[in-house]
C-alpha cells in the first residue's frame, strides 16, 4: 500500500510540474486566459518500455518514480519513439 501511494504521489508530481500547476501554498488567481493555455493533457511513461499513458492509468500507476519519464503531449511521446497503451487508450 505505501509504495502505491508513493507511486502515486510522484505521478501527481510530475503531472504538478509540467502542467506548470502552482503549490496550494502559493497559489494565485489566474486570468481565464492564463489558465486556457496552462490546460494540457499530461501523459507518463517509463524509461523501460515504450508506451505512453494517462496517468490514472492502472500500468502507469506501476512504474517506479526513478524510470518516469513525462510528456506534455500525445505528439511529444511519439517524437520519442513512444506509442501509446491499449488499455487507457491516450491519444495518438
Amino acid at each position: 500500500m505505501k509504495g502505491r501511494v508513493l507511486k502515486l504521489v510522484v505521478g501527481l508530481m510530475a503531472v504538478v510540474a509540467v502542467a506548470g500547476i502552482v503549490p496550494v501554498g502559493t497559489m494565485q488567481i489566474l486570468e481565464p486566459v492564463a489558465y486556457a493555455e496552462q490546460k494540457q493533457e499530461v501523459f507518463v511513461g517509463s524509461a523501460r518500455s515504450n508506451k505512453y499513458h494517462y496517468p490514472w492509468c492502472k500500468w502507469a500507476q506501476k512504474i517506479s518514480p526513478r524510470n518516469l519519464v513525462t510528456f506534455s503531449s500525445s505528439e511529444d511521446a511519439q517524437r520519442r519513439g513512444y506509442v501509446p497503451c491499449k488499455v487507457c487508450n491516450p491519444p495518438q
